[in-house]
């Protein structure tokens, strides 16, 4: 159910995403002779489109950022690992350039791997000798294996 407190934080994207895609008047559903029910008003505020004000504001902070912006940064995006992975392919001297990464709104940055330095002090010294480590596979009919189920 909608909340009083989100239609009046939301008033002036809801009023005006009600006449554009219902033809409504905000004001007269909700203060005039036929007011809507608090059912119809949630259904109608939740089947707004993504592209409306009110969907643009409490999903990315009120950045239009639409499907076609969406595809657009993901297809950018898969260009330069293709151009990236050719690059490495034909062996061109010189080193490859980092990855393009398009900040979408509303999303957290992503997080950076970690250095060599931060992995070998939060893991110690069972990093620093993984060199050393020797993993060789067991045969399937080998006798540790015979009680095993």
């Amino acid at each position: 159910m909608i909340s009083f407190e989100f239609v009046a934080d939301n008033f002036d994207e809801l009023e005006a995403d009600f006449q554009r895609e219902y033809g409504i008047d905000l004001r007269e559903a909700l203060y005039g002779d036929k007011p809507v029910g608090g059912r119809r008003l949630t259904a109608l505020i939740n089947g707004l489109s993504p592209e409306s004000a009110t969907m643009r504001k409490v999903h990315s902070g009120g950045v239009q950022w639409g499907q076609q912006e969406e595809l657009l940064a993901a297809l950018c995006e898969m260009l330069d690992t293709t151009n990236r992975l050719l690059f490495l392919g034909f062996q061109f001297k010189g080193q490859v350039w980092d990855p393009i990464e398009i900040t979408r709104p509303g999303r957290e940055e992503k997080a950076k791997a970690s250095t060599v330095e931060q992995l070998v002090s939060f893991f110690g010294t069972m990093a620093a000798s993984a060199d050393s480590v020797v993993v060789s596979p067991v045969a399937a009919d080998s006798p540790e294996e015979e009680g095993v189920t």
